[in-house]
């Protein structure tokens, strides 16, 4: 029997995820419930079942082998091969001559769009990457690319920068209509597994419920880079402070002794990444700011 287990914080709205969930595929939503049935299948108090959710422990494998009692005692072959059949639907569906002729229309789009993006952006690093071209099994769910032309709600192509300095691509999905704040969702959807229009369904029926919510590749995978800056984090923030806060010159920082293929990289990537920085307003803890200030001709080498 599959199941689908949520992790959250508090205040994460978790119940409410799986209430929608549990709709949606048409199972059964357990959380509280399935600290009731425990109490009642082991003749144990629901406050000492309670106290041990969640704990391994002794509580752990009796409930391990209730469950797998009730299992087998609840096993109907009907709603098992009802079951199964539903799993073969979505093949039945993807085989149809309709849908495998627009599932070649949007992977041709969706490969089209990738070639314009690297072009757009030489410094993106992801045309090796798994699923790079949104392609054939790659594009997902095809019913579900027009979600915002058929007015379901908005969603909006997002990139960001990682801690390593590689670009992330993902979108964001929300309903037009909703309150100003919303609690927001991301899905991280794991390394190696799936690039992320495998999850557009999740975000869309999760923001019909009203609620903003993220889907990206992760890194190497899918439209996010592939390789990470190629240099220490802490090396970067020490160049970045002489180059930018104390305005040294490229023959300055060599001197100092950085390594000069490391000045160029940096430089080059700080003028070419320049359209991507738009912060918030923020109060101002050093003497400039890259995206503020950084904007004298010898700053881009003239």
């Amino acid at each position: 029997m599959p199941v689908i287990t949520i992790g959250r914080q508090i205040g994460a709205g978790g119940r409410s995820v799986g209430h929608i969930l549990a709709t949606q595929l048409e199972a059964d939503f357990l959380d509280s419930k399935l600290i009731d049935e425990v109490a009642h299948r082991l003749e144990l108090p629901k406050e000492e079942v309670e106290a041990e959710d969640e704990h391994p422990g002794s509580l752990l494998s009796r409930l391990l082998l209730a469950l797998g009692a009730a299992s087998a005692q609840a096993f109907d072959p009907a709603v098992e091969a009802q079951n199964f059949s539903k799993t073969l639907e979505r093949q039945a569906t993807y085989l149809e001559p309709a849908t495998q002729l627009l599932l070649r229309k949007v992977s041709a789009q969706n490969q089209v769009a990738a070639l314009a993006a690297q072009g757009q952006d030489p410094e993106r690093e992801f045309v090796t990457d798994l699923c790079w071209n949104g392609y054939d099994g790659c594009a997902g769910d095809i019913r579900l690319y027009d979600w915002q032309a058929k007015g379901y709600g908005i969603v909006r192509k997002v990139l960001f920068t990682a801690r390593s300095g590689a670009t992330i691509s993902g979108h964001v999905w929300a309903t037009v209509a909703g309150p100003a704040k919303r609690p927001g969702i991301v899905i991280t959807n794991g390394s190696v597994q799936a690039d992320e229009p495998l999850y557009w369904y999740a975000a869309q029926t999760l923001a019909k419920a009203g609620y903003v919510v993220l889907t990206f590749d992760p890194q190497g995978q899918g439209q996010s880079d592939e390789q990470e800056l190629g240099f220490a984090y802490a090396a970067v923030d020490r160049l970045l402070f002489y180059l930018v806060d104390k305005r040294y010159s490229a023959e300055e920082l060599v001197e100092m002794g950085h390594d000069p293929g490391f000045v160029e990289a940096v430089t080059r990537r700080v003028r070419l990444n320049q359209y991507k920085r738009r912060p918030p307003i923020i109060a101002k803890l050093s003497a400039r700011t890259i995206d503020r200030e950084f904007r004298y001709p010898r700053d881009w080498g003239v």
